[in-house]
């Protein structure tokens, strides 16, 4: 398992795309709003950091084809922020059929053989949209995901992803412009504060069966990423604190806020 990346949504107003421009590209995270793609009525810019990156949503009306009906939902009623985390794994069945023993009740996943490679062309086109739902004329895509729902107490859900394999590869390729030109190589770790806390780990125990607990935190150890939960206010509501590994010391101990999201910028 590794961190792929974090939908966040945010108002729809494309100033806001080119004020964050203004505030990061200086900070050693190169944005470019222009590049934002639009389809089925939402659209969607990536802030691209080592393989991971932050994907930026704003819904055009209020009935968007093929995304996720609950994230939807919570647009429509106005909440904004950080609406999944998508973990990106090598047999996305065998996690399904881990989830369920756990007694996480979940949709099964589209088939494998719905995993195809595609062409660099197809997949410019698409990549941003990871999350959409597949055609329903033709159930074939370069990734397959699961979707739980929400941790208790928030609006912010886990999903996992897997890739087929050489179109993993190929999108990699894809990730321009990308924070890692000025040495910035990914986000290695995430705090994640639980207003709802002994519902939210209980559920994240059946999740991540790998769940650690230390003296101030539940930790999840992925790849080379982790996963820290802390408890918070609960009227403070959920708080997400994303680490940026900068190799270049002069982007260290930058930082920026996308709605309840903060990334921030840190030696290694």
């Amino acid at each position: 398992m590794r961190l792929d990346h974090f939908l966040i949504h945010v108002d729809n107003d494309a100033a806001i795309l080119e004020n964050l421009k203004k505030e990061i590209v200086p900070l050693g995270f190169p944005f470019d709003p222009g590049s934002e793609k639009s389809t089925q009525g939402l659209a969607v810019s990536n802030i691209w950091i080592g393989e991971q990156y932050l994907q930026i949503v704003r819904l055009l009306q209020p009935s968007v084809r093929g995304w996720n009906p609950r994230w939807v939902e919570r647009y429509s009623e106005g909440k904004r922020g950080v609406f999944s985390i998508f973990i990106a794994v090598k047999d996305l069945d065998e996690v399904y059929e881990g989830l369920v023993e756990r007694g996480i009740e979940i949709p099964e996943p589209e088939p494998k053989q719905s995993l195809v490679k595609t062409s660099k062309d197809i997949l410019e086109a698409v990549t941003g949209f990871l999350g959409l739902g597949q055609s329903k004329q033709k159930k074939v895509s370069p990734w397959r995901s699961l979707n739980l729902l929400p941790i208790p107490g928030t609006d912010m859900d886990i999903s996992f992803l897997e890739y087929h394999e050489d179109s993993e590869e190929d999108i990699k390729t894809l990730m321009k412009p990308n924070a890692e030109k000025y040495g910035i190589t990914g986000i290695h770790r995430v705090k994640i504060y639980l207003p709802l806390w002994n519902e939210g780990i209980e559920f994240l125990q059946k999740v991540f069966p790998q769940l650690l607990q230390t003296t101030t935190q539940q930790k999840v150890e992925l790849r080379k990423d982790e996963l820290l939960f802390f408890r918070s206010d609960p009227e403070a509501g959920l708080e997400v604190k994303l680490k940026a590994t900068a190799e270049d010391k002069r982007y260290a101990g930058n930082k920026f806020q996308i709605e309840n999201v903060e990334i921030k910028t840190v030696s290694p």
